[in-house]
């Protein structure tokens, strides 16, 4: 079944916030949903020269069965920030230390042969400082502006005077989305060209396995942000502000 023109101008992010399964799908074709979600399936498709019967063919088996998961686009705007920050930022906190400790690790053992090691752990101390700062300016701006548009709703008041307008800090959010997502690609990559030097390490295994799963948590995390709680936000601001 080709899909019609409806499906062709859906955006990515939307298929994945409607059914987190056809992130798989996406992934296997390296479409970035998460950072990208605004993009057009028909475009990304002709962008990466792409067969989009192939990729719809695809979306229609991953999502045959009914859907199971969780719907975040039905999660009230407070509860879906405080679901993000208790599951996504806790993750990242409780993680970066731990890479960082593998890369010490790494360079203890290693780095006197492998200098570029060193480099490596630089460019990861960076990042985390970074990332740890964009959660924390969410967790102390951003999200507490959201809770109170959705306060605001449950009370049939907003007050558009009282909180500017969220398109601001959502802007930067979402540009440093983008950043955060090269940065750490870049240095996941750097990690993985050490393999045919260091591959039979028992750290750096577990390094590139840890890895792997942090970049997973940060899609996810980027995507529940950028595809469904900005947008929402934007949406009930616009509403209830501009009427």
């Amino acid at each position: 079944m080709k899909p019609g023109k409806q499906l062709k101008d859906k955006p990515i992010g939307e298929f994945v916030a409607e059914d987190q399964r056809t992130a798989k799908v996406f992934n296997a074709y390296d479409i970035d949903f998460y950072c990208h979600g605004d993009d057009l399936l028909s475009e990304v498709c002709e962008a990466k020269s792409l067969n989009i019967n192939h990729v719809f063919k695809d979306l229609e088996t991953i999502t045959s069965a009914p859907y199971k998961g969780v719907n975040y686009k039905h999660i009230p705007l407070d509860e879906l920030a405080d679901s993000i920050q208790n599951i996504h930022h806790s993750y990242i906190e409780a993680q970066l230390p731990i890479l960082s400790n593998h890369l010490d690790t790494l360079c203890e053992s290693h780095g006197e042969v492998h200098e570029g090691l060193h480099m490596l752990r630089s460019l990861f101390n960076d990042f985390a400082r970074e990332l740890n700062s964009h959660i924390k300016k969410e967790e102390l701006i951003l999200f507490p502006f959201i809770k109170k548009l959705q306060k605001a709703l449950n009370e049939k008041r907003i007050d558009a005077s009282l909180f500017g307008s969220v398109k601001n800090p959502i802007s930067i959010a979402k540009e440093q989305h983008n950043n955060e997502d090269e940065r750490f690609r870049f240095i996941s990559q750097l990690t993985k060209n050490f393999s045919g030097f260091i591959g039979n390490c028992e750290t750096y295994k577990t390094l590139i396995k840890l890895l792997d799963e942090f970049e997973h948590n940060l899609h996810t995390h980027i995507h529940l942000e950028n595809n469904i709680l900005f947008p929402k936000a934007i949406a009930l601001e616009q509403k209830y502000c501009n009427a």
